[in-house]
């Protein structure tokens, strides 16, 4: 079944409605249409909806169907606010739902926390999680790149993330990288550099 985009719309109106209790209607025409902190926290409702997952589905056939090879997916830390479980519980059904289509699509997760944290998210079967460790001006990939730290002591950090990472999920695939958008640009992570620290960062993102 094909759900229009009116037709989700209309779904989590219903049920934002019915958590403060009045009709669709009123709900639309207050304020709460912009989704107040007091229905965030109801987002378990909406992602456990079978429609809105059913709907879910259908956007990442349509997409596998149309060429993509995959997926990357924002924030997977809060669909359902700080619950870590029903947010690996959400993801090991998203990855099923995805593979289901196509076995051999990929799905990578943006888990924006500490290493303990985000290795944990390997529970849920997804493919790879972009590891933050290695990211950013305070990195593992900035501080080999500026000589603060040696090419052993990298390889260390290397090994042990893939070593943590295969005990939640032998077949997962890390993914370090060097930065991204939401950080500082990776131009000023070096004083007077004649570009071989930022050619090297480069090398190891």
């Amino acid at each position: 079944m094909k759900w229009t985009k009116e037709e989700i719309r209309r779904i989590a109106l219903a049920q934002s409605a019915e958590d403060h209790g009045c009709s669709p209607e009123d709900f639309e025409a207050s304020e709460h249409r912009f989704f107040p902190a007091s229905v965030r926290k109801n987002a378990r409702v909406y992602l456990d909806l079978p429609a809105v997952r059913e709907a879910i589905a259908d956007i990442t056939g349509f997409w596998l169907s149309h060429g993509a090879d995959g997926f990357r997916l924002d924030a997977v830390t809060s669909y359902y606010s700080e619950d870590k479980a029903a947010n690996i519980d959400f993801l090991a059904w998203l990855n099923k739902a995805v593979k289901a289509q196509n076995p051999d699509a990929y799905l990578v997760g943006e888990a924006w926390a500490d290493p303990d944290t985000y290795a944990q998210y390997y529970q849920s079967g997804i493919d790879s999680l972009f590891d933050f460790a290695f990211a950013g001006p305070e990195g593992y990939i900035t501080q080999a790149a500026r000589g603060s730290k040696g090419a052993a002591w990298y390889g260390k950090r290397v090994q042990q993330m893939e070593e943590t990472i295969a005990q939640q999920s032998p077949d997962a695939v890390d993914a370090p990288f060097y930065t991204n958008h939401d950080m500082a640009r990776s131009a000023g992570y070096y004083l007077k550099d004649d570009g071989s620290r930022a050619k090297l960062a480069q090398m190891l993102n």
